[in-house]
């Protein structure tokens, strides 16, 4: 194969500087320096590009980025009167690729105002916050704001801001307590089997066995003591009737006990499987013993509450995927998708029960959940010990604080509560 002829590089000194209008449109300066263009494709004759494009147009496409600095600086020279009037001296930089058959072509050319540097850097910094400036414009443009879309707070007006909130309160609420409903199915507490009724009635019986029984060692020591007068032993016998007197004391017993009960059965009740078990062996084995029923129950009481961390558990497990589903619904924005049955079903839930999209309800609830956020610590820990209230503005800040993070943290802090854990 040949080696390729090398062209002498064509000579452009004479196109490196212009005088331009720069005080009039982009376009009229875009113009003026595309005839620019079309002199120095006409010098060096080079061809249209790989793609087509006219040779002069594919210049002016490498110089857009030194055009849009050459805008911005042409205005801050003439304010620094680094250049009389409106036309000032313009500079080209040309970047020259050789071709496979040795010729010689401009591939790229780069604009810029004869100025000092303080102009050009000013200029430069310019032109790039535009052009970031308008990339985000776009940017915003082509992305749906789901603010606007799920919560359009500004069509609600202030006058009405009380009885929306305790109308959206109130929805809140409603879907907490059904949301318990089906999580204290999931995680049931067992009842105490022995009731206070029957401890009351185990307590309060016990005089009248005592009553019954003291009455019949009365009968007996009577007869006894007929006996043993025939026998000569009246002494010994006077003395064990004294000692059956005292089993009047017996009677007190129920009554200081009567009191006793109700603290026990005022404890919070989950499960405790083992100990439940042993307390009912005990029951069995001595039914007829004074007070086991009063013990029995007392039993129970302690054994289930023993449980109550695992039924909390169970629960927040439940609570967190009502709280994913509900908020999914209500924001539209992607909060998982639970695998488990259990999970799913509550997820589901509460897609279900939250507030459908353009519904009255659906702005309403999540306002009630803001302003719940503004006036109650909800990001978990101890450093809410320290947390005062937030006076947003309305609807501005309500709006910038809007945020299905914060909406799922004020209804994940209403649920987990003692009332909805282990109630």
């Amino acid at each position: 194969m040949p080696k390729p002829m090398n062209h002498p590089k064509p000579d452009l000194s004479g196109f490196t500087n212009r005088v331009v209008d720069t005080a009039g449109s982009r376009n009229a300066v875009e113009a003026a320096l595309y005839s620019w263009c079309c002199d120095i494709v006409k010098k060096t004759k080079q061809p249209p590009a790989d793609d087509g494009m006219k040779a002069e147009m594919f210049l002016m496409s490498t110089a857009k980025e030194s055009i849009d600095v050459l805008m911005q600086a042409a205005p801050i020279a003439r304010g620094m009167t680094l250049r009389g009037g409106n036309r000032q001296k313009i500079h080209a930089d040309f970047h020259w690729l050789r071709r496979n058959d040795g010729s010689w072509v401009v591939n790229q050319v780069c604009f810029a105002l004869s100025a000092n540097d303080a102009a050009n850097e000013l200029a430069r910094k310019r032109a790039l916050r535009d052009s970031l400036q308008q990339q985000a414009e776009s940017r915003a443009e082509a992305r749906v704001d789901m603010r606007k879309l799920c919560f359009p707070i500004e069509k609600l007006p202030l006058a009405n801001f009380p009885q929306n909130v305790d109308f959206g309160s109130w929805l809140v609420h409603d879907a907490i307590d059904r949301a318990y409903g089906q999580a204290k199915e999931v995680a049931e507490m067992l009842k105490n089997p022995i009731t206070q009724w029957d401890m009351l009635q185990d307590v309060a019986g016990l005089p009248l066995r005592a009553a019954k029984g003291l009455q019949m060692t009365k009968f007996n020591a009577a007869r006894l003591e007929e006996t043993a007068a025939d026998l000569g032993m009246a002494e010994k016998v006077s003395k064990t009737t004294e000692r059956l007197e005292n089993a009047k004391e017996a009677l007190e017993i129920g009554k200081s006990e009567r009191d006793d009960v109700g603290v026990y059965l005022e404890k919070e009740k989950s499960r405790g499987d083992k100990l439940l078990e042993i307390g009912l062996d005990v029951a069995s084995m001595a039914a007829d013993c004074p007070f086991m029923k009063t013990i029995a129950g007392m039993m129970f009481d302690v054994a289930i509450s023993s449980d109550a961390s695992r039924v909390a558990k169970a629960r927040s497990r439940c609570y967190v995927y009502f709280v994913a589903g509900y908020i999914n619904q209500l924001t539209l924005s992607d909060t998982g998708a639970p695998k488990k049955k259990v999970d799913k079903k509550f997820f589901d839930f509460g897609v279900q029960i939250a507030p459908k999209l353009g519904s009255p309800a659906h702005v309403r609830v999540q306002l009630a959940l803001i302003n719940y956020a503004a006036n109650h610590y909800v990001q978990g820990g101890w450093k809410g010990l320290s947390f005062r209230a937030k006076n947003w503005n309305y609807p501005d800040q309500y709006a910038i604080n809007w945020n299905p993070i914060l909406l799922g943290q004020a209804l994940t802090t209403q649920l987990h509560t003692q009332q909805y854990l282990i109630g």
